[in-house]
Order: structure tokens, then C-alpha cells, then sequence
């Protein structure tokens, strides 16, 4: 007996299980490139209704740096030879600290002699100023010689006796009386001379004097060591910075990367926020303090010098010179 096979309508679970997972992953496929398409990642069931947009600040950013808000770049000012190094880096000095000095050999040879020349220019001038005195003095006695000579000859005229000696000794004292005087004008004139040449000499030390001092050069605040480029027996040139000073109690943030489009949106006190590279994660809260008035070209295009002082806590490790990210909430 044979066995009648009944026909089958419903197609093989395994072949509709097939069809479906093929179906479900197309539009798995189609839904990610669609998110991706639009930017914005397709809604969940749990992301609950849609939220409106909130509203951003406009904001103006641009690479800035920290900068301690008092600083010096100590410079040579003249060419040398570095004797002592006494501070290093990091340290904290006082104003007046000695940083660094040079050798003086040479300027005070120069010095010495400088020193002694004008110690005999003044000893010139005041051995002048006694000639002058002294001729002075001849000239008031040669005068008062030609008072008395007069005052004979009037009396010799009355008595009608010796009237001819004394109108002689009368003559005699005003000739004195006129050498005395060209005298006192030849020692005048010396000593205006003398006086001079000392002035001269004087002015020749204090300049040498102000030249040393160049070779020494001391902390113009209290402040930290923030770099120190010499080292004992370096020879420098006139205006190589040898070491720089800062007071970190204070800072400021500077950019100068600011165009002209950007200028245009902020104005001083604008509300700012700055974040360091070094330091990520920590926001300084800011306000615009400074705004330059003068655009310099570079690149191509203006740009201009703005700088925000903190308005909150600046936190602990900021350097000079950090990179810093300045975003400024200015108007449209």
C-alpha cells in the first residue's frame, strides 16, 4: 500500500526565520545611515518627547596664553663676561636681589683712571677759586691805596706841599689798582676753566659709574625666578635677556589672534571663560579687560591684542606662557 503524501501550504520555519532577520537588519542599516545623515542620533523610546532647542551664547574663540600681570626681562647692557649666577629657577627674590653680574675688570681700570683725573681736576678748580680769592683781595688793597694817594694829594693841594709827589704816589696806586684788576680777570677766567674741566671729569666718573652698574642686574620687584638664561663665564651681547622675573600672585590671559570680524562682537568687560591646556578640566571665569586699538597684519589679515583678567580662582600650577583656549560671550 502506497503512502499518499498530503501537499504542504506553509513554507519552512527555517526559511521565514531567514526572511525575517534580513528584513530586521535592513532597517537597522537604514536607520543608522539616516542618523548619521542628519547628525542626530535617532530618538529611543526613552528619550520621552522632544525638547526644544536651548539657546547658546555667541560665543568668540581664540588661542590666548597666561601671563603674569607684572613681569621683567632682564637684559646685558653691554657686552660681558658672566662672573655669578646667585638665584635659580623658580626662586623667590626680593626687590633689589641681585640676579646676575658681570665682569668689571676692564671698566674698572677705565674707572680708576677717570676717578683720578677728576679728583685733579678739582683739585685744579679749587686752587683757581683761591687765585680768584686771593686777587680779589689784591684788588681791594690796590683801591683802598688809591683812596689814601687822594686823600694826600687833596691834602698836599691845601697846604700848597709836595703836591707833585703825592699826584705820583696817586697815579702809581690807580695803576696798581689796574693791574690788580687784570689779575683777578685772569684768575677768574682760569678758574671758570678749572671749573669746567672738573664739571667734565665729574661727569666722565658718573657715566662709567652708570655703565657698571649695567653690569649687574638686580630684581626691579619682588617676584619669582621664571627663567635664567646665563651661566658663569657666558660672554653676552647688549640686549640678550639673561633671566626674567614674574609676580604669579596675579594673572592675565592674552591672545592676539583676534580678526577683524571677531574684534567687532566683544567689548571690554565682556563676560569670558578660559581653559589651559596644561591644566584640563578646570574653567577660569573671566571678564575683558583690555582691547587693542592697533591691528597688525599677519597672515594675510588684521589682528589685534586682547587681554581678560581672571574674575574667579586661578588654580595652582599656571605658568608663563601656557597655551589657553579664550572664549569671549560677546554680542551679535
Amino acid at each position: 500500500m502506497s503512502e499518499t503524501k498530503i501537499p504542504n501550504d506553509r513554507p519552512d520555519r527555517r526559511i521565514v526565520a531567514a526572511v525575517l532577520a534580513a528584513i530586521a537588519l535592513t532597517v537597522a542599516v537604514v536607520a543608522v545611515i539616516a542618523g548619521v545623515g542628519s547628525g542626530s542620533p535617532a530618538p529611543t523610546a526613552s528619550s520621552g518627547a522632544t525638547q526644544p532647542p536651548v539657546a547658546i551664547a555667541d560665543q568668540v574663540v581664540a588661542d590666548g596664553r597666561a601671563v603674569p600681570r607684572r613681569t621683567a626681562e632682564l637684559a646685558a647692557e653691554v657686552p660681558a663676561t658672566v662672573a655669578t649666577v646667585p638665584v635659580e629657577l623658580g626662586q623667590q627674590v626680593a626687590a633689589g636681589t641681585t640676579l646676575v653680574t658681570m665682569e668689571t675688570d676692564a671698566i674698572d681700570i677705565e674707572l680708576a683712571g677717570a676717578t683720578a683725573a677728576a679728583e685733579a681736576a678739582t683739585a685744579r678748580s679749587e686752587q683757581a677759586a683761591a687765585s680768584v680769592k686771593q686777587a680779589a683781595e689784591q684788588v681791594a688793597v690796590a683801591e683802598a691805596t688809591v683812596a689814601q694817594a687822594q686823600a694826600a694829594l687833596a691834602t698836599a693841594r691845601d697846604r700848597n706841599v709836595g703836591e707833585d709827589e703825592a699826584a705820583a704816589a696817586r697815579n702809581a696806586a690807580r695803576a696798581q689798582v689796574r693791574a690788580a684788576r687784570a689779575g683777578l680777570a685772569v684768575a677768574q677766567a682760569g678758574a671758570k676753566a678749572a671749573d669746567a674741566d672738573a664739571r667734565r671729569a665729574a661727569t666722565a666718573v658718573d657715566s662709567l659709574e652708570e655703565t657698571k652698574s649695567g653690569y649687574t642686574l638686580t630684581a626691579p620687584f619682588a617676584g619669582t625666578v621664571a627663567s635664567v638664561e646665563a651661566t658663569v663665564g657666558q660672554q653676552v651681547s647688549p640686549g640678550q635677556v639673561l633671566v626674567r622675573i614674574a609676580d604669579i600672585t596675579a594673572w592675565e590671559f592674552e591672545t592676539s589672534d583676534l580678526d577683524e570680524s571677531g574684534i567687532a562682537r566683544i567689548a571690554v568687560g565682556d563676560p569670558a571663560t578660559v581653559t589651559l591646556d596644561g591644566i584640563p578640566g578646570v574653567e577660569i571665569p573671566a571678564s575683558v579687560t583690555h582691547i587693542g586699538a592697533f591691528g597688525e597684519s599677519r597672515q594675510g589679515g588684521i589682528v589685534y591684542r586682547v587681554v581678560v583678567t581672571p574674575t574667579g580662582e586661578v588654580p595652582d600650577g599656571v605658568r608663563w606662557n601656557m597655551t589657553a583656549t579664550i572664549a569671549i560671550e560677546g554680542g551679535e
